[in-house]
């Protein structure tokens, strides 16, 4: 007896042994070494992300802001996925706990005259040991009510680990969220400024138009008086109906940017307005904007993407654990009886406590190419990490070198087209005076115009990467 003890004890210790020398232990990468690839900073890292409100201003903005958090069917599906996320992380906590069932059941078997079980039952009836009430009857009934109980003991940190793995995932699932959210807020303010860009340059156009008509009605005059030829007068009108063609193109733009901007905020209603001007107050100071990684750490999409790399990374033990032997605990009790009216009597309960000692043998091949899955999920994760940080910290450098170049180009450009509106009054006297020509005036017109709408789209590159900026910093 102590011989066969012994024996199964040094197969258990041996399968052990082999279990633990396969498992392998290569280090996988964590988070800190993706910083390697990004450029050190001296530049302080001390910086307030500022709110929303403080970034995107306006009554009508924040409106459509709200209705797309509350309409918009992409942020709901995001939302969706984190309740999905929480469900699968309460699953791996419970899986943790013992579970315990409850069967009641009731059957009618009846036995065979040539059979071991009919023969012995038939041969109780003549035994004198039992009592009336104990002869088996034919056909047998059988009634139990049983409480059963199933736990896996975690003597490995198999299912800590897949647990830890669903709370890491849960929280990537919830910045995930964060996430969308951000880049919804930022669409939808982009489309906002588009289209509020595109009103004021279709206000430039009219007003440029209405200039060029009562250009082209002197002109006429001139013409009349036989001072220019006709084709000062057909130019000036042909210029006048390019920059009423030109106005409904910009208009059609706008058309197109509010239906983009119903989309995202799930309402059909009017959403811009054809008359207004973009805000071009800096929200976000670039002084107080560091180009230093650590800014990084506050966008959700980084965090998420390390998330899933800490997620992987637990899922990979997990994996290597199910190389060990598993124990498992089966008890059982309640009451079984053939005979219902000593269904629930001390003489018909029953119990049984079982503990078992499982061990993969021939499964280990599909165990290791788990495992080397588990790990090949783990590179991939880290290598995407490291690409979000790459990609945010380019998208950083970025906003913040073009929002100084461009606060430069909107100085000269505003400087320009203050120079050519004087220029065209000057043009037009000079004309008078007989000093210039007709084309002169002609090209004086064109080049405001072309001013004017050059100077519409750095304003609007302005707002937009105040939002790219919003967004690289990490939104809220």
């Amino acid at each position: 007896m102590y011989t066969h003890k012994a024996l199964i004890g040094i197969v258990i210790a041996l399968l052990l042994l082999s279990a633990c020398r396969s498992a392998d232990k290569t280090q996988l990468r964590n988070a800190s070494d993706a910083f390697a690839s990004l450029p050190e900073s001296k530049d302080s890292i001390a910086f307030n992300r500022p709110g929303r409100e403080l970034v995107f201003r306006g009554l009508q903005l924040n409106r459509l802001i709200d209705s797309a958090l509350q309409n918009n069917p992409g942020y709901l599906q995001a939302m969706a996925e984190i309740s999905k996320s929480h469900a699968n992380l309460r699953f791996r906590r419970n899986a943790m706990l013992p579970t315990l069932d409850i069967q009641l059941q009731s059957g009618l078997r009846r036995f065979g005259e040539y059979t071991m079980d009919g023969v012995g039952n038939f041969d109780t009836r003549f035994s004198p040991n039992i009592r009336p009430e104990q002869i088996i009857p034919d056909p047998l009934p059988d009634y139990a009510l049983l409480l059963r109980s199933n736990w896996e003991l975690d003597i490995w940190g198999q299912l800590r680990n897949l647990k830890r793995g669903a709370a890491y995932r849960f929280q990537a699932t919830n910045w995930m969220g964060v996430m969308v959210r951000t880049q919804l807020v930022a669409d939808v303010s982009a489309l906002y400024f588009e289209g509020i860009n595109l009103a004021s340059a279709i206000q430039v156009l009219e007003s440029n138009a209405r200039l060029q008509e009562k250009a082209t009605e002197a002109m006429e005059v001139y013409y009349t008086a036989g001072r220019v030829p006709r084709l000062a007068v057909q130019q000036l009108d042909a210029q006048v109906r390019n920059t009423r063609a030109l106005k409904a193109h910009y208009h059609r733009q706008w058309v197109k940017a509010q239906a983009d901007l119903m989309l995202l905020t799930g309402s059909f209603r009017d959403t811009i307005s054809e008359t207004g001007s973009l805000n071009l107050d800096a929200s976000i100071n670039m002084d107080d904007v560091p180009l230093s990684p650590q800014v990084l750490l506050n966008r959700p999409d980084v965090l998420a993407a390390e998330s899933t790399l800490m997620a992987n990374g637990v899922e990979v033990k997990a994996a290597r654990a199910a190389l060990l032997p598993s124990i498992q605990i089966n008890p059982m009790a309640g009451f079984n009886s053939f005979y219902m009216p000593r269904l629930f009597t001390p003489a018909a309960m029953v119990y049984h406590l079982f503990a078992g000692l499982t061990m993969p043998l021939f499964q280990q091949h599909i165990i290791h190419a788990r495992i080397q899955t588990a790990k090949a999920d783990a590179e991939i994760a880290f290598q995407r990490y490291r690409e979000t940080l790459l990609t945010a910290y380019a998208e950083l450098f970025s906003c913040v070198k073009t929002q100084r170049i461009l606060a430069t180009e909107q100085v000269f450009k505003r400087e320009e087209v203050e120079i050519l509106q004087a220029g065209v009054a000057s043009a037009l006297d000079l004309f008078t005076a007989g000093q210039i020509t007709y084309l002169e005036v002609y090209s004086a017109q064109q080049n405001v115009l072309q001013a004017q709408l050059e100077l519409q789209l750095v304003e609007r590159d302005i707002a937009l990467n105040q939002i790219l900026l919003y967004r690289a910093i990490g939104g809220n």
